[in-house]
């Protein structure tokens, strides 16, 4: 069993005891704990590897819970006008605010400040600082480009990146071998004319669902790793016409299809919320609609933990109405898996004329139109800023700002990662390993640098 098909084991139940110290917060008895099960002999593989993907859970736990509820209450009550602790605890106990126990005691994610948004809007109007709202300049080229595609059918750019990786300091081991992963344009639909510019080391081009350069070599003090890359993305606009839907459509896409644990799960609540979105709806693109209506409209953007540290992600964001555009993406897959529609993650990066980061969607399938797309956390912003054009637009078609490496989730690389990676389901921003353990993200320094983009 390789590194990544473990995770599928996270549903495996944990020792009532190992869940005493996890809900209680008692990170460091947890592990103590976990370390004596696995002492034991004729203990379950499943319920080993198990165990061990909750050692390396309950330490990400340890750093993400790290604020303490009077820090963010003070935050609000400096931030916000005349805000009340009966309105921090009302955050508190539904939901809106994330915390957990830590020893007993109630701390919160360091992404609390990132839990109100336009949507709440009397909290919202409460904010100090706020303004009014402006379109922004990532968005007036959004508009642009939506422009372009109803009048060309198409938008194409070409544009070019470097992405580096160093390893900080306090875990330099100099004259150690280190093998890097870092993210790398996708030969896809959208994507043509790749080059590889440039490279700090000699590396091999690895394809497949997560397209990443692979470097393995001797780590050297204060060494950077970088890949510098162009390539040209087009995006072809489609028109939504629900009357053009075939009457037979495919009961099975290869990579868009079935379940894949552990976050990709017909679960009793994905069923029960599928079956209730979608009522007594037969149209699929109508039912796509429906969720991807759900999705943006239920949920809130806000920053998130680390996806290691998280069992079912789609059933987090269910249960919490809050997620990033990775954990709406995976929400909407999921449903959509769940209705019968075939449904597929796609990420990378976001790429603006004056900056680049991390961003994740989603595509589906319908005949006659084939693969469509939805962009949740772009949709999440277009209907919290009432913005209707861009909200209809991230259903079915994207914009021409980013770049695509990832074509699958939880896909492992090639060659496959030794140990448990910073992320285990996606790469954006590259990953690394010693012979004896993986690189954790508070080990890296990791950039994305925009060189140069244009309009072809």
């Amino acid at each position: 069993m390789s590194e990544l098909e473990k995770f599928g084991l996270l549903g495996v139940p944990l020792p009532e005891i190992i869940n005493s110290y996890k809900y209680f917060g008692d990170f460091d008895a947890e592990i103590k704990a976990i370390d004596a099960y696995l002492g034991r002999e004729g203990l379950p593989e499943a319920l080993r590897t198990r165990l061990e993907l909750e050692k390396v859970i309950a330490e990400g736990m340890k750093k993400e819970f790290s604020v303490s509820e009077e820090e963010a209450f003070s935050w609000f009550c400096e931030n916000y006008e005349d805000f009340k602790r009966e309105t921090f605890e009302e955050m508190m106990n539904n939901g809106m605010l994330e915390w957990r126990y830590v020893k007993g005691v109630r701390h919160l994610s360091d992404s609390y400040r990132s839990s109100v948004s336009r949507k709440q809007r009397a909290l919202y109007a409460a904010r100090k600082d706020r303004a009014p709202y402006v379109k922004s300049e990532k968005v007036r080229l959004i508009h642009e480009a939506i422009d372009e595609m109803h009048e060309r059918s198409f938008c194409k750019r070409r544009i070019r990146i470097r992405q580096e990786l160093s390893v900080n300091k306090m875990s330099e081991r100099v004259g150690e071998r280190i093998k890097v992963y870092l993210p790398f344009p996708a030969e896809c639909d959208e994507q043509s004319d790749i080059i590889l510019v440039a490279a700090s080391h000699p590396c091999e081009i690895k394809k497949g669902g997560q397209t990443c350069v692979y470097i393995d070599t001797v780590l050297k003090e204060d060494e950077v790793f970088f890949v510098e890359y162009e390539y040209a993305i087009c995006i072809r606009y489609k028109k939504i016409d629900y009357d053009r839907v075939s009457e037979e459509q495919p009961p099975f896409v290869e990579g868009m299809s079935g379940e894949l644990l552990p976050h990709i799960a017909f679960t009793p609540l994905i069923r029960e919320t599928a079956k209730e979105i979608c009522k007594s709806e037969t149209n699929p693109l109508k039912k796509a609609r429906l969720i991807y209506d759900y999705v943006t409209r239920y949920l809130r953007y806000s920053f998130m933990r680390e996806y290691l540290t998280f069992e079912n992600i789609p059933e987090f964001a269910l249960t919490s109405t809050i997620g990033d555009c990775g954990v709406m993406a995976l929400l909407f897959i999921t449903l959509c898996r769940a209705s019968g529609i075939p449904a597929g993650w796609q990420s990378g990066l976001s790429v603006y004329p004056n900056r680049a980061s991390s961003h994740d969607w989603a595509t589906f399938y319908i005949e006659p139109f084939g693969k469509l797309y939805a962009d949740l956390s772009g949709g999440e912003d277009a209907d919290e800023k009432e913005d209707d054009i861009l909200h209809d637009h991230y259903f079915g078609n994207l914009d021409p700002y980013r770049m695509i490496a990832n074509n699958a989730f939880q896909a492992d690389f090639d060659p496959p990662s030794s140990f448990c990676r910073t992320d285990p389901y996606d790469n954006q921003s590259g990953e690394a390993e010693y012979n004896d353990r993986g690189l954790r993200a508070e080990e890296l320094t990791r950039k994305k640098i925009l060189i140069e983009y244009k309009k072809i």
